[in-house]
């Protein structure tokens, strides 16, 4: 017998007190003398004659029992495992999104652990179950145990949320605690797993071990967004655009009503009539310098059917589009009053002004873009350039000098030209330029070029041949304009594409500044979130779709998340086995826990002492 309570030890040096403390007093009570007083008779003739020998005798060993019994219960003895044939359920629920569709009067999770219980309630004593919920992340709500209200809490903890299930993780994790467990060479091992999606898991080839793959849910109606993404605009400016995608999964047509709104502005409001198995795509142009919180919304969602939407968490996607920083373009030569005008009224640009003399190389690295007007330096700058009348001796052969020069074209397409009309420009005079080797020529001549591109490395030269005094470009709306689609080409940093957008369950880095050794982050729900930071790097793995808010470096940094996982959207359950029914009792059971019935045994000794005492004593 292995001891669970007090050590075998403990037992022995307490069960050997406290009968040598019977005994002594036992010793004691037969060689006493007696001696009559004043009260002796009276009390004789209330409790009758003495007791024998073999009566105090019989009561010592009664008692000696009893102390037996106690230190036994103390001990709490139980059989080793070989020796007990119990069944090891372990008891896998998948707690991703989609088990929070609302089936019934309640979601897929509740009622997979209200038939998982009834289950339980059907084990022996003996048997052991553990729980585990497997989500985005992986938890033991409990180990092994034959605890019923341990198990029942443990139930009635589980939470659906976080996207995707780690399954594999899950089993990996069940297949340890098996290992660990103690199992006896007689017992049972069980595997349950209770999910949605049982076509998502694979049932692992375990030796001895019976798995179940059980289904949960039936089919029901969801409109879900499936995709919301931000991306820069063609003109690879500072305008963004955003996708929206939206997807009918009932077996009915559906209307639904899709905003697109920042905290201040709504975007756009359509009614969508979606088919069943239908789907919607929409792309929403954003205010230049947007900037912010982004949110897609679905309302108003109704079935021809009469269904109500079973998973309201797709219903709603989040995106937020971080500032741009402004442009920083050194004018050099600050005269023309067009070009200085046209540069500091932008918003999206912080301008520098200098006069030609005050120009050196050394200026430039601060700079994104640097101007030229009717002046080239020696040493051109390290970064981009727009030069407007460069004189002989720059970056640009000039080729000839002509008077109202006529075009040969423009090069419609290239980012520089969006937006930009320029069938109507008068030039007076130009210097025209001669075009190298994989130049583009924006604007052409019959002798060379009147607007030249030059790239090399992420490194523009951008040449406009003529002076802007001597043409109409200045007064023409499309001139403000090229000068913003050039200088937000030359500026932007090559950082792939913007992440807006985060999936729900998936890790997230944050951005944190050197040193720090936790981040506070509060979720969408105000429930602030303690990540450590460990080598440099915060990983955060968020789990309820919104917007999350973390200091860093004396600025306020967003987090936008999203469900849009269409697998977690599709609400038709695949087919799976029913819950496992187990008999009552296994053949070859034994009670484990012996210490209540020792605890029984032991009152029933202390009621056949007190026969014992009062055995022939009352009157």
């Amino acid at each position: 017998m292995i001891a669970h309570g007090i050590g075998w030890i403990t037992f022995a040096i307490l069960y050997g007190s406290l009968a040598a403390a019977v005994i002594v007093v036992f010793l004691l009570r037969l060689t006493r003398r007696g001696r009559a007083v004043s009260s002796t008779l009276i009390w004789q003739k209330v409790m009758g004659t003495t007791r024998s020998f073999w009566q105090e005798l019989a009561s010592l060993l009664v008692q000696l029992l009893l102390f037996l019994l106690i230190c036994l219960a103390l001990v709490d003895p139980r059989p080793p495992a070989a020796e007990i044939n119990r069944r090891w359920i372990a008891l896998v629920f998948d707690t991703s999104e989609s088990m929070a569709a609302v089936d019934g009067d309640a979601s897929r999770l509740r009622q997979a652990g209200r038939h998982a219980w009834q289950t339980i309630e059907t084990l022996a004593p003996v048997d052991r179950v553990m729980i585990v919920a497997a989500g985005s992340t992986v938890e033991a709500l409990t180990p092994f145990t034959s605890d019923r209200e341990e198990i029942k809490k443990a139930l009635g903890a589980l939470s659906a949320g976080g996207g995707a299930p780690r399954m594999d993780d899950a089993l990996a994790y069940v297949a340890a605690a098996f290992s660990y467990a103690g199992v006896g060479e007689k017992d049972i091992k069980q595997l349950i797993v209770i999910t949605d999606r049982p076509d998502r898991v694979t049932p692992p080839q375990w030796p001895d071990t019976a798995t179940t793959v059980v289904g949960a849910g039936s089919p029901a109606p969801n409109v879900a967004i499936t995709s919301f993404a931000v991306r820069q605009t063609a003109n690879l400016s500072d305008s963004y655009d955003a996708l929206v995608e939206v997807m009918n999964y009932a077996d009915a047509p559906a209307k639904t009503e899709l905003a697109v709104y920042t905290p201040t502005q709504t975007l756009g409001v359509q009614t969508l009539q979606l088919a069943p198995g239908g789907r919607y795509s929409q792309v929403v142009g954003l205010p230049v310098g947007a900037a912010g919180k982004l949110t897609a919304l679905l309302r108003k969602t109704e079935f021809a059917d009469g269904g109500k939407d079973a998973l309201p968490s797709d219903d709603a996607a989040f995106a937020f589009l971080p500032a741009t920083p402004k442009a920083r373009v050194l004018l050099v030569g600050g005269q023309n009053l067009f070009l200085r005008n046209a540069l500091g009224l932008d918003q999206t640009i912080d301008l520098t002004t200098i006069p030609n003399g005050d120009y050196h190389p050394g200026l430039t690295a601060r700079f994104d873009v640097v101007v030229f007007d009717k002046f080239a330096p020696a040493q051109p700058p390290a970064g981009s350039a727009i030069y407007f009348a460069p004189p002989p001796g720059g970056p640009f052969v000039v080729k000839a000098n002509k008077k109202n020069p006529a075009t040969t074209g423009w090069a419609d397409g290239n980012p520089l030209l969006q937006h930009v009309t320029m069938s109507e420009l008068h030039i007076e005079e130009a210097r025209v330029l001669q075009p190298q080797d994989k130049d583009i020529v924006l604007m052409g001549h019959y002798d060379g070029a009147l607007m030249l591109l030059r790239e090399n490395g992420g490194r523009y030269l951008l040449g406009v041949a003529f002076d802007l005094v001597k043409s109409d470009f200045p007064i023409q709306p499309a001139f403000p304009i090229f000068l913003h689609n050039a200088v937000q080409l030359f500026s932007r940093k090559p950082e792939g594409e913007i992440r807006t957008g985060n999936r729900l369950g998936e890790k997230v880095e944050l951005a944190v500044t050197p040193g720090r050794q936790q981040v506070i982050v509060q979720d969408p729900l105000d429930q602030k979130i303690s990540v450590p930071v460990r080598s440099g790097r915060a990983l955060f793995r968020p789990t309820v779709p919104g917007f999350y808010t973390y200091a860093d470096a004396d600025a306020l940094r967003v987090l936008a998340v999203s469900l849009t996982d269409p697998e977690e959207s599709d609400l038709h359950p695949t087919p799976g086995a029913a819950l496992p029914t187990f008999p009552r009792s296994l053949e070859g059971e034994t009670r484990e826990i012996f210490w209540p019935w020792l605890v029984l045994a032991a009152l029933v000794l202390i009621v056949l002492d007190l026969v014992l005492f009062y055995h022939g004593r009352l009157a």
